[in-house]
């Protein structure tokens, strides 16, 4: 029997529809399986999608609690700012889903703990993600992985300051800084060329997210 599931497209970072960090936002009437939501991020076909679900309860009149799982089109990933930023404001002002005297949304994650959104002045809302302390990669693991950056960025070779990992629940997780010689801006980034079976950092195969 077919089903449907209420979503919004948003974009955050912007205030028109052609700016910003595209995100859809679907609201679940109950869990479905991580393959199912998987499915349904790849026909949304947006870098991200959040999938939020019925509320939790809260703490107080100001605060209300939802479940948040994050999708790009290929994989779940542990946490996202920009498909936080978009859920909260799907929440926010979808009607009659959280009373009006609500200015905070915890939104409780698989792996790290509780993510917050607020109301600001100015109609803004601000979100409180999760740390971790980036460690340097050995410079092995930096000179095994820099030619792949630059393939991603179509290039032979590209000046690189910096590579690190995440600490405690951000171990699958890269931090690349380029040089600022290098025009990121005007550059096409080809995500799958960072992942190589030649190169054996486990890490690297959820490493596309560092250019989300």
């Amino acid at each position: 029997m077919a089903s449907s599931l209420p979503f919004v497209l948003l974009t955050a970072f912007a205030n028109h529809s052609s700016g910003g960090n595209p995100a859809a936002v679907v609201f679940l009437q109950h869990d479905l399986p991580p393959k199912i939501l998987q499915n349904i991020a790849q026909n949304l076909n947006q870098p991200i999608t959040a999938f939020v679900s019925t509320p939790l309860g809260s703490k107080n009149d100001g605060t209300a609690t939802f479940g948040i799982r994050w999708f790009t089109v290929d994989i779940e990933i542990p946490i996202c700012g920009h498909g936080t930023l978009a859920a909260a404001k799907a929440v926010f002002t979808r009607h009659g889903l959280v009373s009006e005297k609500v200015e905070v949304i915890e939104f409780l994650t698989v792996s790290h703990g509780v993510v917050t959104a607020r109301k600001v002045d100015g109609g803004w809302i601000e979100i409180q993600l999760p740390s971790t302390i980036v460690e340097e990669l050995s410079l092995d693991e930096k000179n095994g992985l820099q030619p792949m950056v630059a393939k991603a960025f179509g290039k032979d070779s590209i000046a690189v300051n910096f590579i690190g990992k995440g600490g405690k629940g951000f171990e699958h997780c890269l931090m690349v800084e380029l040089d600022e010689i290098e025009n990121i801006a005007a550059s096409k980034v080809d995500a799958n060329a960072l992942v190589s079976q030649d190169f054996c950092y486990q890490s690297l195969m959820d490493s596309r997210r560092i250019f989300e």
